[in-house]
């Protein structure tokens, strides 16, 4: 059970959400939505239950038989949304080869470090030192829970996929330097190079958003760079783009809809 505390936060954090449906209106000329996923199971890891960010199959299929439909597609308004998964849980390739089939653009953004050891180094670090329940949970047992280099090789066969970065390792921008930004940026690119992969996407971890650290992904040939959600008053561009997560939380998911609604009216020609 979540604590009041949790539950308070929570319901903060999706009441600003919902002021990322007003801000939305702020999107002009190709207005889109991205939509950010991370763990699709009916069993997901005990890091994403605390989290909050996992979304179950029965949903997942709600969501997709929405999206895939026939008339959705040709309305066009499909073009202006965009799915994004994070971290490379292997529990999404159903659903990210299922965008696949229907030729629907996806963008995977990954972790070297996590795909190489196969597991995601900051887990330890952030709930070591928190209040969350961390004991009947080890490190082991994430292990087979992200892509294999297999995976996403067979991913990067299809056209409709693309990659981007999310950072060497899943640490949050907040607590490096920038010297430390462009070593992780550095080994990730070499890393995809070795997947004869090109990038020119970056996802902040955590959404945690450097401003002064933009320049220097964009030197490394970053050209579009993805935050946390909308906030009043941002400048939006490329270098700042922001999406909603999506996940079985019940405000979460009015927040969803409603950011989807509010720019198909946008968008409406």
């Amino acid at each position: 059970m979540r604590s009041v505390y949790q539950k308070t936060i929570d319901s903060m954090k999706a009441i600003l959400g919902l002021i990322d449906i007003l801000t939305l209106g702020k999107i002009r000329n190709g207005a889109s939505n991205h939509l950010v996923f991370h763990e699709i199971s009916d069993n997901p890891s005990q890091l994403s239950q605390m989290n909050s960010t996992t979304l179950d199959l029965k949903s997942r299929d709600r969501i997709l038989s929405h999206f895939l439909d026939r008339k959705f597609i040709s309305s066009g308004y499909l073009r202006n949304i965009y799915f994004t998964f994070d971290d490379g849980f292997r529990n999404t390739l159903s659903t990210i080869e299922a965008l696949c089939a229907r030729n629907i653009p996806v963008i995977v953004f990954l972790n070297a470090a996590t795909i190489l050891t196969g597991v995601n180094r900051d887990i330890e670090r952030i709930y070591s030192s928190s209040k969350a329940s961390w004991n009947s949970l080890s490190l082991n047992l994430l292990q087979g829970h992200y892509f294999t280099q297999e995976d996403i090789e067979n991913l990067s066969h299809y056209k409709n996929v693309k990659f981007g970065d999310h950072l060497y390792e899943h640490v949050s921008a907040r607590n490096i330097d920038e010297a430390k930004f462009k070593d992780y940026l550095s080994q990730s690119l070499q890393f995809f190079s070795d997947l004869r992969i090109e990038i020119d996407s970056f996802a902040w971890p955590y959404g945690d958003e450097r401003v002064d650290f933009i320049e220097s992904a964009k030197s490394k040939g970053i050209r579009k760079i993805y935050k946390g959600s909308l906030r009043f008053p941002q400048k939006f561009d490329e270098t700042r783009l922001p999406r909603v997560q999506v996940s079985n939380r019940p405000l979460l998911i009015l927040h969803t809809r409603g950011s989807l609604l509010l720019n198909r009216f946008l968008t409406k020609k």
